[in-house]
């Protein structure tokens, strides 16, 4: 067998080697740091967190819960609660990139939403002739009337409802494709 030639300082012979000296380990450092740098393109990684608070005000304000807003950036719902309660002087830079990006109209299928998209399914389905009691029956939903008081739906209720809307649509019932 032959017997492997380590060239030092390498992260070659760190990673493939595992060479623990320290010209090993330091080459493995420096690799780490620049391909740290290079993954956030250069910016600063930790922001002032002023800009990303607003913005997550606004999103609460416009009806969003903080679970929505944390689900549809993709972070942790305590990161999300630290940074409204003022927990942490800064906000990283990638952090602030997601919840920048998140609109009041993303709402995650797993979390309730707004009841708005649910009456409008059920107004489509209504003007389809499609009576509740058969909504309730097919669509296992209880009462789809009481629907319209409601500030909130179940993601498996708007689910139901988009199933009833597409099947309403495929027998030919509605005159314009719901979404």
């Amino acid at each position: 067998m032959i017997a492997a030639v380590v060239r030092h300082g390498t992260i070659t012979s760190y990673t493939k080697h595992r060479c623990r000296c320290d010209r090993c380990t330091a080459a493995w450092r420096v690799y780490g740091r620049e391909a740290y740098r290079r993954s956030v393109g250069g910016r600063r990684m930790w922001i002032a967190p002023d800009d990303c608070r607003r913005h997550v005000e606004s999103l609460l304000a416009s009806g969003m819960s903080q679970i929505a807003v944390a689900e549809s950036a993709g972070i942790h719902r305590r990161t999300l609660q630290n940074l409204l309660e003022r927990r942490q002087p800064h906000v990283h830079s990638l952090t602030a990139d997601k919840l920048l990006a998140v609109c009041a109209d993303d709402w995650p299928e797993t979390v309730s939403g707004p009841a708005s998209e649910a009456v409008h399914m059920l107004e489509l389905l209504h003007r389809a002739g499609v009576r509740a009691g058969t909504i309730a029956t097919v669509l296992h939903v209880t009462c789809p009337e009481r629907i319209r008081h409601q500030k909130r739906v179940r993601p498996q209720t708007r689910q139901k409802l988009r199933l009833g809307v597409a099947m309403a649509a495929r027998d030919g019932l509605l005159e314009e494709e719901a979404s």
